[in-house]
């Protein structure tokens, strides 16, 4: 399970359910990437959303700021982002407010290099035969 460093609690956060079409409390459940939908219970795992920002310099593991060039503001304070970085890729939570060039955020499980891709998290069925839609019989019919 994803826990927030040096800590026993759960990264935990609100992201778009797939199913739900809402913004719904995901809850952590494997590794990093890898949690459940407090609504409907489906098992998600979180990828790369649209406009990423580039780090602008490494950061180690335990590291618990993001560096960017600027544009860091645009991730807001409770955002479960997503670290892009081929093998070492992990969602960490917005934990405090961004400035243009860092960005806080609960301590990286893993060091990363300079410019990999950060964007907001976004949540996808862990397997590829889940129904996009619930499957609704209706009242009993």
């Amino acid at each position: 399970m994803a826990y927030i460093a040096g800590t026993d609690q759960p990264i935990n956060a609100y992201v778009l359910c797939p199913r739900c079409h809402v913004s719904r409390l995901m809850i952590a459940t494997g590794d990093d990437l890898f949690f459940t939908c407090a609504g409907c219970e489906w098992p998600l795992t979180m990828g790369a959303g649209a406009s990423p920002l580039s780090t602008s310099a490494g950061v180690s593991a335990g590291a618990v700021a993001l560096p960017f060039a600027s544009g860091g503001t645009q991730f807001s304070n409770g955002q479960l982002l997503y670290v892009s970085d081929t093998t070492l890729s992990e969602t960490v939570l917005v934990s405090g407010t961004p400035t243009a060039t860092s960005v806080p955020v609960t301590p990286c499980a893993s060091a990363h290099g300079s410019g990999k891709a950060v964007s907001v998290a976004v949540a996808a069925p862990v397997l590829s035969n889940q129904e996009t839609v619930p499957n609704n019989p209706g009242w009993g019919f």
